[in-house]
């Protein structure tokens, strides 16, 4: 049994008064609500309520734990509450790894709207060409490109990429065009996904509205 149920079910037939009442509050039947009551004074080892055909009242350790019972609902419903405000309007830190290059270029630039849109939330974002640990560094979100590992992450797909060789005019004049993927090894070759990491690592970039 669940716990709260319990103390759920003795609250509310102390407030209502009787067990017919919290049934109706609970939305459950009667004889539920006895049955939770009557667990939780055994789980407890002692009797909280005096019950009689015309009356019902709480014992003095039924009353003490009444106090406990009655702070807790409340903790659960405001914690209940506070949960599904965040689920409705995002706040606090969003903390984002992502390719330093691809970062820059895509990321970066939509932060500004995104905060906007969302007043109550900052972003943190680590832009490095090293496949960090989510778990390891606190992240909340990473963005990937090419094929990922087995994980236990969730996953989903943003949009295909494709990696395309260019080179001037004047360097094929001078060192050949190469006619297949191999050739590259051959020539002299710059990869954007290693500029900006290559010369300071990772970029840590914080973002707040």
């Amino acid at each position: 049994m669940d716990p709260l149920d319990g103390i759920a079910a003795f609250a509310r037939v102390v407030d209502s008064g009787s067990f017919s009442a919290a049934a109706h509050r609970l939305g459950l039947s009667k004889s539920a609500v006895s049955a939770h009551v009557q667990r939780l004074e055994q789980r407890l080892g002692v009797r909280l309520l005096n019950r009689t055909t015309r009356r019902l009242s709480m014992t003095e350790a039924g009353a003490a734990y009444y106090r406990h019972c009655t702070r807790i609902l409340a903790e659960a419903e405001a914690a209940e509450q506070e949960a599904s405000a965040l689920q409705r309007e995002p706040r606090g830190t969003l903390r984002i790894s992502a390719p330093d290059s691809f970062g820059w270029m895509h990321v970066a630039p939509a932060v500004p709207e995104f905060l906007r849109r969302y007043p109550d939330l900052s972003i943190d974002i680590a832009l490095s060409p090293a496949h960090v640990s989510l778990v390891d560094e606190g992240l909340d979100l990473a963005i990937r490109i090419g094929a990922l590992e087995d994980s236990p992450l969730v996953v989903r797909k943003l949009a295909p990429s494709r990696l395309v060789a260019c080179a001037a005019p004047a360097y094929l004049d001078k060192h050949g065009v190469p006619r297949e993927p191999g050739d590259l090894a051959r020539h002299n070759c710059l990869f954007t996904s290693l500029c900006l990491g290559a010369m300071n690592g990772a970029l840590p970039v914080k973002l707040a509205r």
